[in-house]
């Protein structure tokens, strides 16, 4: 087992070329929408504002990543 950990490539410097400043400031506006979509009462506010958290988090990075 410890020689096939051994031949996993180290992948910690995958994410290097990326800056995150961008994916913050997304996150950021998704949490600002839905804090304004509570305020408000709106549903629809507060399930956009999780999806763009949802999607700066997990779907663009990867995605950017995939790419490349």
């Amino acid at each position: 087992m410890a020689y096939l950990l051994a031949q996993v490539p180290d992948n910690s410097k995958a994410f290097d070329y990326l800056s995150p400043e961008p994916f913050i400031a997304l996150m950021a506006l998704g949490f600002l929408i839905g804090i304004f979509g509570h305020i408000i009462q709106s549903k629809v506010a507060v399930a956009t504002g999780i999806a763009i958290v949802f999607f700066s988090l997990l779907v663009l990075p990867l995605g950017v990543h995939l790419s490349r």
